[in-house]
């Protein structure tokens, strides 16, 4: 059996993470209980940058997090490793 609750994102007041990212657990005004969801490792971690954004963007404005997205894009690429350079020896002489 699901439980589900429904509550505005103007009242939570904050979340917290299980060190893995499969757990997080919210705090909302008002409920006296908190609320929390369970993902794999996987989805949580996708969970986690989505949540990120929703908060950047509540907080600041949806053009910081474009560019927070590109500056993070432009990071990726610069980090990206580059493909080995092959160095041939001239072959040794027979004697």
């Amino acid at each position: 059996m699901i439980n589900t609750r429904e509550w505005a994102f103007a009242k939570w007041n904050g979340a917290a993470a299980s060190d893995d990212e499969t757990d997080y657990i919210f705090n909302v005004s008002n409920r006296q209980k908190t609320s929390g969801v369970l993902f794999s490792t996987r989805d949580g971690r996708e969970f986690n940058r989505y949540l990120s954004c929703a908060l950047i963007a509540a907080e600041y404005g949806i053009d910081r997090v474009i560019t927070e997205v590109d500056k993070n894009m432009k990071e990726l690429q610069e980090d990206k490793p580059m493909p080995p350079v092959l160095q041939l020896e001239a072959p040794k002489e027979l004697k």
